[in-house]
């Protein structure tokens, strides 16, 4: 029991990698990923961000940002207290470096030890995207806000939805300056380079009767995969259709135009394969009742036409997975902590990774597992 509490009273941390087998200490249980700390400064974080040498990280009550310049040891620099809603904080946190974005405030964080709300807007929205290096935002409810002057914000009075076959979307990725893919079903494509307020519609997916919740487009969108992955409710095996992480073919996303630069054809996303966990034990890492099924990911740094994605998945912990070079997903290793919920999870070397998560505040985990070649 001493020994335990120890462990927990440590805050940032260079400690013995317990997290693989049960017993006095263990934090909990992996194949290919051992834990090597804990960080207990926050809890309930629904996300994060990282940028350079900085972890960006939000809770219902505060913005956190830690200087990881020594990946197993972070510091954290600068803390903001900004009540959220506990079940909406803001789990998609975007930032330029110079301002971050959380609810309907935008934040200054040129100074890390000082950050400071600068304004607020009218986009407020579960999730908020920056576009155009934060100089406009896209919200998931469809507003659109002029971040050109950043301590005045605009609401535009258009939505980025209108005229499109979707009414809002989970989140919006921006895979390149202006170039936009929405979590929303059907998947759309989206171009604002050209006036922000004014997108334009040049690709989709199939409609899929799924929810969306996030997706990637890596290499800004020369990738020949576009990730998308779902969430759920309560189900017993995350059985829900929705539970799901899937590769679509994206070698036929990109529009095509005409010598008048009229568009001729949109771009177009087809579905290859599906991830799903299983109903299991603990011990086996496939616990077999969740409370919610699938969300955040991110692929590999060395990620490139296939490779390695780790999955956040909240009572499944996180989940690692291969994208096949014909999209194909294989389960490269796990980790499952004890008590946790895991919400995202963020690479931040090639082997370290972090986990936020809405119990635990965030983990530190190392892969030790293949790296796809």
């Amino acid at each position: 029991m001493r020994r335990a509490l120890r462990l927990l009273a440590v805050g940032v941390l260079a400690l013995p990698l317990l997290g693989l087998h049960p017993g006095a200490g263990a934090v909990g249980f992996g194949v290919n990923v051992e834990w090597v700390g804990h960080v207990p400064l926050n809890n309930d974080s629904a996300g994060a961000r990282r940028l350079g040498n900085y972890f960006y990280l939000t809770t219902s009550t505060a913005l956190h940002i830690y200087d990881i310049t020594d990946p197993v040891n972070p510091r954290r620099v600068g803390l903001l207290g900004r009540p959220q809603s506990p079940q909406f904080a803001q789990e998609d946190v975007d930032t330029n470096g110079k301002i971050l974005l959380i609810g309907n405030s935008v934040i200054d964080v040129t100074d890390k030890a000082n950050p400071r709300v600068i304004s607020t807007h009218g986009g407020s929205s579960h999730t908020i995207t920056c576009v155009l290096e934060c100089t406009w935002a896209y919200a998931s409810n469809g507003a659109i806000v002029d971040l050109r002057d950043p301590a005045k914000p605009r609401t535009s009075d258009r939505r980025w939805t209108q005229g499109m076959p979707v009414g809002g979307s989970h989140d919006v990725t921006e895979i390149a300056p202006g170039l936009i893919v929405t979590s929303s079903d059907p998947v759309l494509f989206l171009d604002a380079r050209l006036d922000p307020e004014r997108p334009i519609l040049i690709g989709k997916s199939p409609k899929r009767n799924r929810f969306t919740h996030s997706n990637l487009w890596p290499h800004q969108g020369q990738d020949k995969f576009l990730l998308v992955g779902g969430e759920s409710g309560a189900s017993v095996g995350c059985t829900d259709a929705s539970a799901h992480f899937v590769t679509m073919d994206a070698t036929s996303g990109w529009p095509k135009y005409d010598l008048n630069g009229d568009l001729v054809r949109q771009g177009s996303f087809t579905p290859i394969a599906e991830y799903r966990v299983r109903a299991g034990t603990f011990n086996d890492g496939h616990p077999p009742v969740n409370q919610w099924c699938a969300h955040w990911f991110e692929t590999h740094p060395s990620y490139r036409d296939g490779g390695l994605v780790a999955m956040a998945w909240y009572e499944h912990g996180v989940r690692m997975l291969n994208v096949k070079a014909d999209g194909r997903i294989e389960e490269r290793g796990w980790f499952v902590p004890l008590a946790g919920s895991t919400s995202g999870v963020y690479w931040i070397t090639d082997r370290i990774m972090y986990t936020t998560d809405y119990q635990r505040s965030f983990d530190i985990l190392r892969y030790t597992g293949p790296l796809p070649a």
